[in-house]
Order: structure tokens, then sequence, then C-alpha cells
């Protein structure tokens, strides 16, 4: 089973706002973090090249 991280970052930039907007600046921030690292695993998906 693969993950689709595209649609994972997606979700977790969608969390990080709805964060933000509840204050809860921290928790947005590890959110984006994590959103982050997921679009770099759609990338390193897409071309077969990992990210140094």
């Amino acid at each position: 089973m693969s993950m689709d991280y595209d649609q994972a970052a997606t979700r977790m930039w969608a969390k990080a706002e709805a964060a933000h907007a509840e204050g809860d600046h921290h928790l947005a921030a590890e959110l984006e973090d994590t959103a982050g690292l997921y679009e770099q695993f759609a990338r390193e998906d897409l071309t077969g090249v990992r990210a140094g």
C-alpha cells in the first residue's frame, strides 16, 4: 500500500491553517513542517530522485 503524499500534504496544510485560526501556532508550525516533508516525498515519488 502506497501513500499519496501530495494528498497528505494538502490535508496537512489545511490542518495547519485551522490550527492558526484557532491560535495554536505551535501545532500549526509542526503541521506545516509535516506538509513540507510530504511535498518532498511526493516530488521524490514523481521524479525518482531523493532530495539531499
